[in-house]
């Protein structure tokens, strides 16, 4: 089931769905499916802190593991609400992937409407993912 939303979706997906309705363990198990390689699961959180800590070691490319992968499974997207320059960086991450090519799925709490009214800029950018939503454990509709 999974490896078929990857290949229906192609580029960019965001999993819409409340606390506790699998999103992360959706993204798990589509990681499970994608060969090492080619694939990248990580936070918010994880992506924050290693983009500080390459920054800090003076890196040119601090999001360079990050660009570079096929398939990036981004979680927790909800982060990003108390992190403004975060949520900009991680759009234009988005924006670099998506121009190349490469398949972004990220994971939200928040819908559509409220990235509106709480970071416009990441709203624009999810704005174009092709949405699926979570309405209970692992039952997908897609919109």
């Amino acid at each position: 089931m999974f490896k078929s939303i990857i290949n229906q979706v192609g580029g960019t997906t965001c999993i819409y769905g409340a606390s506790g309705s699998g999103k992360t363990r959706m993204l798990m198990q589509m990681e499970q499916q994608l060969q090492p390689h080619l694939r990248l699961r990580v936070s918010v959180e994880t992506l924050h802190d290693d983009y500080i800590s390459k920054l800090r070691a003076c890196s040119s490319e601090p999001l360079h593991a990050y660009q570079g992968v096929k398939y990036l499974l981004l979680d927790n997207l909800w982060l990003l609400i108390s992190r403004p320059i975060m949520a900009s960086i991680v759009c234009g991450l988005i924006r670099q992937r998506t121009a190349a090519g490469r398949t972004t799925i990220v994971t939200s709490d928040l819908s559509l409407k409220q990235w509106q009214d709480v970071n416009p800029e990441l709203a624009e950018v999810l704005n174009s993912f092709v949405p699926f939503w979570l309405q209970r454990k692992q039952s997908v509709v897609n919109t």
